[in-house]
């Protein structure tokens, strides 16, 4: 079976909903690219929304904006030290996310 790649929007929602953060490497796993493509070309810029997309070596956002503006960070974002850091991990969050009663998902 082949998988289809998420959209990163839908990675976004899937990381807030369950209020845990993933690595650079996992996400561009999961939405078909590779890993330096995630911030400039899919992240867009920094909120508390992409905050949840965070390197392997800190835990925390790559951009500096974060750093510089940290209100962009999500309040929430160290409530847990937890990481996903594979996209195999990334995936079954999000086929669990897009399977409750609730999600609109296709």
């Amino acid at each position: 079976m082949t998988e289809h790649p998420a959209s990163i929007d839908q990675v976004l929602e899937c990381l807030n909903h369950y209020r845990i953060r993933a690595t650079y490497t996992a996400v561009a796993g999961v939405i078909g690219c590779y890993r330096r493509q995630v911030g400039p070309q899919y992240l867009r810029k920094a909120s508390p929304l992409t905050s949840w997309v965070v390197t392997k070596a800190t835990h925390q956002p790559g951009d500096p904006e974060y750093r510089e503006q940290p209100l962009l960070v999500h309040p929430d974002l160290e409530r847990s030290d937890y990481v996903i850091e594979t996209a195999e991990e990334l995936r079954a969050l999000i086929t669990a996310f897009k399977i409750r009663p609730d999600t609109e998902w296709q």
